[in-house]
């Protein structure tokens, strides 16, 4: 019962054009958003070593929370070296096109999700030995990292996204704001 007095409520604020209360809502503000990573290894592949990032975000909220982001497009990656200072990509790296839509992410009361955000898809017109380097891919940006020193590197991640969104929910990208924004983060690799 209380479920459609809701319900009636929401529809009753937006025919008086009044913002919801989910409209009032920062979903950043009742999330906590983390990186976890994972050394994907595959000794058939040119680059065996691929990094796997996940975006773990866990709903401290009283409810479900939702949104709506393209996991290219709309999420920000900066990689940063043991010295702080932005990592350069790789000339000789070609990354191969990664089909992208948008997609409806929902995290149900009490819960969290192990978002992954990382991609594959990387060729290289170099034919060095990539052994010991450590592939990333976030976003739409890709870096190389010598595997033994990959701890020294920071991840730091920005998801932009519909709030509170559903699939085929009001255009984009007026729609668009900052969703998750984590600081830089050393790269862990459990070995």
């Amino acid at each position: 019962m209380s479920f459609h007095l809701a319900t009636v409520a929401l529809a009753f604020l937006a025919f008086l054009g009044l913002p919801s209360a989910a409209d009032l809502i920062d979903i950043g503000s009742v999330t906590q958003a983390t990186l976890v990573f994972e050394d994907d290894f595959d000794p058939a592949r040119r680059v065996p070593h691929v990094l796997k990032v996940f975006l773990r975000v866990r709903n401290t909220h009283d409810s479900a929370v939702s949104w709506v982001a393209n996991s290219v497009r709309d999420i920000e990656a900066e990689l940063r070296g043991p010295n702080g200072v932005p990592a350069p990509s790789p000339d000789e790296m070609v990354v191969v096109s990664i089909g992208s839509s948008d997609g409806e992410f929902v995290i149900p009361y009490g819960s969290r999700l192990d978002w992954l955000i990382s991609h594959g898809g990387i060729s290289f017109t170099d034919s060095k030995d990539l052994n010991g380097q450590l592939a990333v891919m976030v976003g739409g940006k890709v870096w190389l990292v010598p595997l033994d020193n990959a701890n020294s590197y920071a991840l730091q991640v920005r998801v932009h996204g519909n709030p509170w969104g559903r699939s085929g929910d009001a255009p984009r990208p007026d729609n668009v704001e900052l969703l998750f924004d984590v600081p830089p983060t050393n790269i862990k690799l459990a070995r």
